[in-house]
């Protein structure tokens, strides 16, 4: 489901809670209807009614503030379309700062909602004289009642719970739909929220039961009224609590309906917000960071986990919460696992989001047994095999929502697409440092990254030593072989320098047949080492060509940091100058930039 599939759905939302806003008008024209003779008390439901509405509205009189968000939400497409940016554009435009100061400064509309509740509780009791007027609402268990609402005369309120089965609600659950007492037998009168069961004349209770339940058997909550006055309850006055019961009801279910589309649109606008913040960044890191806050923006997590497909296995390259250290970095073979599953199949496990531990989520090893929610998304492109999965964990059951699911499959969609682009983003930034022929980094990387370790080994006062090596009669090499043939040598002494370095030295190749190594913390004696290390190993490769065997020497001259030049170009001189004379004493040979210097003395001398 995309995001504007989600934006439309909460559209839909708040259209079916405006007709539930519809059905509350109805019945209060009834009711007005009834009382229909008595000025004061038509003024008074009448002047409620208009507060009522008017603070259920925006401050606007001709849109609510969701229906003015959801107005900004389509002239934005409409621009998008027009400007040929698409949905994406969307999702930035509701991501924006001002779009988040605008909902923050507006009261939320389920609490405009509560004050219209309560509001009408306090004309029932003014319009008809009552001592006290209260809601009883049942809890989702339907153990207990709440006090959901209640306007009184009177202090001693008990604020509950309250048992199901006692008092007015035993009555009520039997079956009957209301239930009149005058005069009321004291002290016991059945009214749970009364700490002195005293003081009450005459009481009226009603069934209050789902808006969504036809025949109504299932009780929702209760209309309690009562009077100081004995005297019994006209039929007029039933048929006026009646209705306002069921509007209460009505009220109650809208603001269920309200709440749910608040939760749903902060939920898409959050899901936009981290996809705007998702598409700021580039590289795989910016991406699997941006994940991990999108995910924990929407639901609340113990455990999250991004694993990528490479070559017969699956990955885990990022990982917080929960077991983190157990997988991050490991890789798993491939159909191992709930995570394998998932790649295999092309869908998302397990089945709802439960999980009872009873499956292995990466691998045998691994099966996470102190999770009960759980929901593992496969990252693809559309009509594409997975390129990776996305793991989120909980250890509360049914931690995450239908609607939560499908807005967890809209950022997986996202992600992939996003860890794609970004995988094609590090191609090209590796393309742009590495030597495309023999892997080794380029020109480019090399005067970079000499200049990152002059620094650090001037920051550190220790040592570097720079190797310049050229393949010997290289030219000769290619004439006779044929340049594909001296691509080969090329690679095969590059492939020399890559192993035997260390992490922190860089191999490149400088151009042409030339290569440049550089030994970080490295004295003369330690790169000279290296260097014949180096150069016997080229010259023992097994090359051959059309069962000609083909020998392969280099040269090498070196120079040190900060004995021969503390300058970059100056240490890359004096390491050309003796690799020049390693060429002019014979090829195959190492010479340093001191013994060059040493000489040269001798000869002066002499």
């Amino acid at each position: 489901m995309t995001a504007l599939q989600h934006i439309l759905k909460g559209l839909t939302t708040w259209i079916i809670a405006s007709l539930a806003l519809q059905g509350i008008v109805t019945l209060s024209a009834e009711i007005l209807h009834i009382v229909d003779g008595k000025p004061h008390l038509t003024m008074i439901i009448s002047v409620g009614l208009a507060i009522a509405i008017w603070r259920l509205m925006s401050q606007h009189p001709t849109a609510h503030p969701a229906s003015k968000r959801a107005a900004n939400s389509t002239d934005r497409l409409n621009n998008s379309r027009e400007s040929g940016q698409g949905e994406h554009s969307l999702l930035n435009a509701l991501a924006t700062p001002g779009s988040r100061n605008e909902v923050a400064n507006e009261a939320p509309v389920t609490d405009l909602v509560g004050e219209s509740f309560q509001l009408q509780l306090k004309l029932l009791r003014q319009s008809h004289q009552l001592t006290t007027v209260a809601v009883l609402w049942a809890d989702p268990q339907g153990t207990t009642l709440q006090l959901r609402g209640i306007d009184s005369l009177r202090t001693d309120i008990f604020p509950g719970p309250y048992p199901m089965g006692s008092g007015i609600a035993g009555a009520l659950l039997k079956g009957q739909n209301e239930i009149a007492m005058a005069p009321v037998r004291t002290p016991l009168c059945g009214l749970p929220y009364y700490l002195a069961q005293t003081g009450v004349g005459s009481l009226l209770a009603l069934r209050i039961t789902s808006a969504d339940t036809k025949d109504g058997a299932r009780l929702e909550g209760i209309l309690c009224v009562d009077r100081s006055s004995a005297e019994p309850w006209t039929e007029t006055e039933r048929q006026s609590l009646r209705l306002a019961a069921r509007k209460l009801g009505l009220e109650a279910a809208m603001a269920a309906r309200l709440q749910s589309m608040n939760e749903e649109w902060t939920a898409i606008r959050q899901v936009c917000i981290s996809m705007h913040e998702l598409n700021q960044g580039l590289g795989l890191e910016a991406a699997f960071n941006a994940t991990i806050r999108a995910v924990r923006s929407l639901v609340a997590s113990d455990f999250i986990a991004i694993s990528l497909v490479q070559g017969n296995s699956h990955s885990t390259l990022w990982a917080e919460g929960t077991h983190a250290d157990k997988v991050l970095g490991i890789d798993f073979p491939i159909n191992s696992g709930l995570v394998g599953q998932v790649l295999k199949l092309n869908c998302a496990l397990p089945e709802g989001a439960v999980y009872s531990g009873t499956s292995p989520v990466f691998s045998d090893d691994h099966w996470f047994a102190d999770f009960r929610s759980l929901r593992i998304l496969p990252l693809r492109k559309e009509g594409e095999a997975p390129i990776g999965a996305l793991t989120v964990a909980n250890k509360k059951p049914q931690a995450f929502s239908r609607q939560k699911q499908e807005l967890l499959e809209l950022i997986a969609a996202q992600v992939a697409i996003k860890i794609d682009l970004a995988q094609a983003h590090e191609k090209i930034n590796n393309m742009a440092i590495t030597d495309s022929l023999t892997g080794l980094a380029n020109h480019r990387a090399f005067m970079h990254g000499f200049e990152i370790m002059i620094n650090r080994t001037q920051r550190n006062e220790s040592m570097l030593a720079l190797l310049m090596c050229d393949v010997d009669l290289f030219k000769g090499i290619n004439d006779r072989y044929g340049h594909p043939f001296g691509d080969q040598v090329l690679k095969q002494v590059a492939e020399q320098l890559g192993q035997n370095v260390r992490v922190i030295d860089l191999a490149a190749r400088y151009g042409g047949e030339e290569f440049v190594v550089l030994l970080e913390d490295s004295d003369r004696a330690g790169a000279q080492i290296m260097a014949e290390r180096l150069r016997r190993q080229i010259e023992s490769l097994p090359l051959h060509h059309n069962y000609e065997k083909v020998k392969v020497t280099i040269s090498i001259g070196i120079s040190v940091y900060p004995a021969d030049g503390e300058g970059i170009q100056k240490l890359i001189d004096c390491a050309d100058q003796a690799l020049y004379h390693a060429k002019a004493s014979g090829r195959n040979c190492t010479v340093t930039w001191a013994s060059l210097q040493r000489d040269r003395a001798q000869v002066k001398t002499a």
